[in-house]
C-alpha cells in the first residue's frame, strides 16, 4: 500500500485499487484482467504499478486520473516502479536479460540512466533525484542521478554493502555495513539546482566562475577500492565554446590516464567521461584535498583548455563485504555499476 496526501493505493485480489481521502467508499479499480497487477505507487491522482503481460514478463503501466497507459513494452522484466513529481522510475532488465538497469520516465520520454554490465537496483525517486544501489564487482554501493543537470555521483566507495537507499528533496539515506553490523548513514546530494526547478539555464546558481569547471566522482576516493571507473563532468557554461568543440580524443586525467566513454550533453554544456579507476588510484596520494586535473583541446587543434577539481582519498586495505544486501524485486544481487 502507498499513501499520499490525498489518495491511498493498494493491491487486492480483484486488482489495483484506489482510495480518495475525501471519500473512502468510492473505490477505484483500475486493473482488471487476467495476469497479475502488484507493486502500486501513488503520486497525487497518478498511480503506477508493474503488471504481468501475456508473456509473462513485467511491464510499467500509469493512470493518470482519467486512462491507463502501458509504459514499457518488451521482453524482460520491468518492476518496482516509484514515482514522484510525475517522473517515474524503475529497474528493468537488458534485452540479454543478465543484468538490471535503472530507468526515468520524464513525462515525455522513457530515459535509462545506468548502462554497464552489472546490476543496478532498488530505485527511490524525490523531485529530480534518483538513488539506488549498484554492484561494483565486490559490494553494493549507492550512487544518484539528477534529472535536470544529467547528472550522476557515486555517494559511496567501499569495500562493505550499502544498500536500501531513501532520497527525500536532496536529502539521501541508506544502510550501511561497517564489517560488524548496519549503521544508518545520511548525505547531502548536492546534484543540480533546486528539484523543483526544471529550467536549468535560467538558474544563475548553476553557472561556475571559471570558464570550465570539473565534478569528480565519487567525492572520496578509497585508493584500495575494487571500482572500475573514476567519474567525470566538466561544465562549460562560462567557456567561450562548448563540449562539442573539443576533440574527446584528447581528453586526460592528470596527464596520462586517456577518458572513456566519453559523452556531450545537453548541447554541449557538459562532458561525461569515465577514467580507469585503477590507474587514477595508482596516481594518488592519501589526503583530504587531493587536486585532480583534466585537461583537453579543442578540434582547432591549438586551443588546450584545463579544468581542476579536489577530492578526499582514503587509504584502506581490502574488507569483507557485509550481510546479504540484495534488496528487493528481481536481482539476484550477483551484479552492479560500474
Amino acid at each position: 500500500m502507498k499513501i499520499s496526501t490525498q489518495r491511498v493505493v493498494c493491491w487486492s485480489v480483484v486488482g489495483i485499487v484506489l482510495l480518495s481521502w475525501s471519500n473512502l467508499s468510492r473505490a477505484v479499480t483500475l486493473t482488471d484482467n487476467d495476469g497479475d497487477d502488484t507493486n502500486p505507487q501513488v503520486d497525487d491522482d497518478k498511480v503506477v504499478w508493474q503488471g504481468q503481460d501475456p508473456n509473462g514478463d513485467w511491464e510499467i503501466f500509469i493512470h493518470d486520473g482519467e486512462q491507463t497507459m502501458q509504459l514499457t513494452d518488451n521482453d524482460t522484466d520491468d518492476t518496482l516502479p516509484q514515482i514522484d513529481n510525475g517522473r517515474i522510475v524503475w529497474q528493468g532488465s537488458e534485452p540479454n536479460g543478465i543484468d538490471l538497469e535503472i530507468f526515468l520516465y520524464n513525462g515525455d520520454d522513457i530515459l535509462q540512466i545506468t548502462m554497464n554490465d552489472t546490476d543496478d537496483q532498488n530505485p527511490q525517486i524525490s523531485g529530480a533525484n534518483v538513488v539506488w544501489e549498484s554492484w561494483d564487482g565486490n559490494d553494493w554501493e549507492i550512487w544518484a542521478y539528477n534529472a535536470i543537470c544529467d547528472c550522476m555521483a557515486q555517494l559511496t566507495d567501499n569495500d562493505t554493502d550499502d544498500v536500501m537507499p531513501q532520497v527525500d528533496d536532496q536529502q539521501a539515506v541508506w544502510q550501511h555495513g561497517d564489517g560488524a553490523d548496519w549503521e544508518i548513514v545520511s548525505e547531502t546530494l548536492g546534484l543540480g539546482p533546486n528539484p523543483d526547478d526544471d529550467n536549468l539555464d535560467d538558474n544563475p546558481d548553476n553557472d561556475p566562475n571559471d570558464d570550465v569547471s570539473l565534478r569528480i566522482t565519487p567525492r572520496t576516493l578509497n585508493l584500495n577500492s575494487n571500482g572500475k571507473w573514476v567519474t567525470a563532468r566538466l561544465d562549460f557554461s562560462g567557456a567561450d565554446f562548448d563540449g562539442r568543440d573539443v576533440d574527446v580524443d584528447t581528453l586526460l586525467l592528470e596527464g596520462t590516464v586517456p577518458a572513456e566513454k566519453v559523452k556531450v550533453q545537453k548541447n554541449g554544456r557538459f562532458i561525461k567521461m569515465k577514467f580507469d579507476r585503477s590507474e587514477v588510484q595508482e596516481l594518488l596520494e592519501e589526503g583530504n584535498h587531493v587536486d585532480i586535473m583534466v585537461s583537453g583541446m579543442l578540434e582547432d587543434g591549438e586551443t588546450i583548455f584545463t579544468a581542476m577539481d579536489a577530492i578526499r582519498t582514503i587509504d584502506k586495505g581490502n574488507g569483507n563485504g557485509n550481510g546479504n544486501g540484495n534488496g528487493n524485486g528481481n536481482g539476484n544481487g550477483n551484479n552492479g555499476n560500474g
